[in-house]
């Protein structure tokens, strides 16, 4: 009986080792590495598919946060203060060895794109991009009454699944009233 129980443990065990996947995806732990160099310290690295150190950065006093966004895109993101306003974000293309310019306030992702906040010449914007080139995509929509003091007046962003329509939720008027906006994208 316990030959049995030991063949079947041994059995189960190396069907976990082996893993169930698809071979054909990317490995994303070997293409990124976070560590925390000492306390309160980090530093991490971007791999491209060939080992090629796309984007790296020493001594951040915050985690940087690396998340899978599509088969062969991954994003990081470093908080810098307090805020969605003062995330840093990037993307890197692992497969073609192509990184992103920075983008500040991102709100959300699809389909190869980042939709993310900008406040410039006194008023806000929310924009869609490419993340890799806007000329292949570049939309920017102006928001109205958008509350004077708040830091971080867009609250979020978020395209239908038909990709044709934005709903934005953001602080209006001297209430900080929580408002919400849809617009067509097309």
């Amino acid at each position: 009986m316990k030959n049995k129980l030991s063949a079947a443990f041994v059995f189960v065990l190396l069907l976990c080792m082996c893993g169930c996947g698809n071979t054909a995806e990317n490995n994303y732990d070997e293409n990124w590495t976070v560590e925390s160099v000492s306390h309160f310290y980090y530093d991490y690295e971007i791999k491209d598919n060939q080992g090629n150190i796309m984007l790296s950065e020493d001594g951040l006093r915050r985690e940087p946060h690396i998340e899978t966004v599509d088969v062969n895109v991954v994003k990081v993101w470093v908080q810098k203060g307090t805020g969605l306003s003062t995330r840093i974000t990037q993307y890197c293309d692992i497969e073609n060895g192509i990184v992103s310019e920075d983008f500040i306030s991102v709100l959300y992702e699809y389909d190869g794109k980042t939709v993310y906040h900008d406040f410039r010449d006194n008023e806000h914007y929310v924009v869609i991009q490419d993340f890799f080139d806007k000329a292949v995509f570049y939309k920017e929509f102006k928001l109205e009454n958008v509350a004077d003091c708040a830091a971080d007046a867009v609250l979020s962003a978020e395209v239908s699944k038909t990709g044709k329509k934005l709903t934005v939720t953001y602080l209006t008027g001297a209430e900080y009233t929580e408002s919400e906006t849809v617009i067509n994208i097309e």
